[in-house]
C-alpha cells in the first residue's frame, strides 16, 4: 500500500520486479510520490505497468512554502484518470524541527484532503510526530467519500484508537520486527484495517526472520 518506485535502484529492476509481482499474485502496488516533479515522472514511467497504482503528492519533508501555481499543477495531475491515489502527504514534526514550516505543512495537507473529497481518490498519509494534528484535520475536513491510509504509524495508542473509529486504514512494514512503537500499533489494529507496505526503497535494520 505504500512504496516509492522512483528510486534509481528500483527503476533499474522494474521489469524483473513486475515479473515477481505477477508470480506472487501481487495485483496492486500503490506508488507514492514526494514532489510535483516526481509525481509527473511517475505517471509517465509506470503507465505500462497496470499493477502500479500511481500516487500524486508532496511529502511534508519537501514542504517549505505554499503557492497557488504549484497547487493548481497538483490539482491538474490529481484530476487525471491515471492518478489513483493522493500521497505521500501529511505532517512531520519529528524529522522537521523548523516550526516555521508547520503552517505550510498544514496548508498543503488541508489542500490534499480537499482533493481527496473532490476527486474521490484515497489519501496516503505520513503522520510522524504530528498524530494529534492529523486526527484533528481529518476530523474537521475529510468527508469519508474516499479512504485514508495511515502509513507506518508509530505514535500514541490513544490516537490510533480514534483514527480507527474515524475509519482509517494502516499499512505495516518490516520495521515492525524491531520497532516497539510500530509493534504496539499493529497489536491495537483490527485485522480488517491492516494493509502491507515496504516503503521501498527505505533501508531497514538487518532483520533475521529465523
Amino acid at each position: 500500500a505504500h512504496v516509492h518506485l522512483q528510486g534509481k535502484k528500483i527503476i533499474r529492476q522494474i521489469d524483473d520486479l513486475s515479473k515477481k509481482w505477477k508470480e506472487n499474485r501481487i495485483t496492486n502496488i500503490i506508488n507514492v510520490c514526494s514532489t510535483l516533479h516526481e509525481s509527473q515522472k511517475a505517471l509517465q514511467l509506470f503507465k505500462d505497468f497496470p499493477e502500479v497504482l500511481n500516487g500524486v503528492g508532496k511529502h511534508p519533508w519537501k514542504v517549505k512554502n505554499f503557492t497557488e501555481e504549484e497547487r493548481d499543477s497538483f490539482e491538474k495531475l490529481i484530476s487525471l484518470h491515471d492518478c489513483k491515489v493522493i500521497g505521500e502527504v501529511g505532517l512531520d514534526y519529528y524529522a522537521i524541527k523548523d516550526a516555521s514550516r508547520y503552517g505550510f505543512q498544514k496548508e498543503w495537507f488541508n489542500f490534499f484532503i480537499e482533493m481527496c473529497n473532490k476527486y474521490k481518490k484515497p489519501l496516503n498519509v505520513h503522520v510522524t510526530g504530528a498524530e494529534l494534528d492529523i486526527l484533528k484535520l481529518l476530523n474537521n475536513h475529510w468527508d469519508k467519500s474516499a479512504s485514508v491510509n495511515i502509513h507506518w504509524y508509530s505514535g500514541p495508542i490513544n490516537i490510533i484508537t480514534e483514527l480507527i473509529d474515524l475509519g482509517c486504514y494502516f499499512s505495516i512494514n518490516p520495521a515492525v520486527y524491531y520497532s516497539k512503537s510500530h509493534q504496539e500499533a499493529l497489536e491495537n489494529l483490527p485485522i480488517e484495517r491492516i494493509l502491507t507496505e515496504s516503503d521501498g526503497d527505505t533501508f531497514y535494520k538487518p532483520i533475521n526472520l529465523l
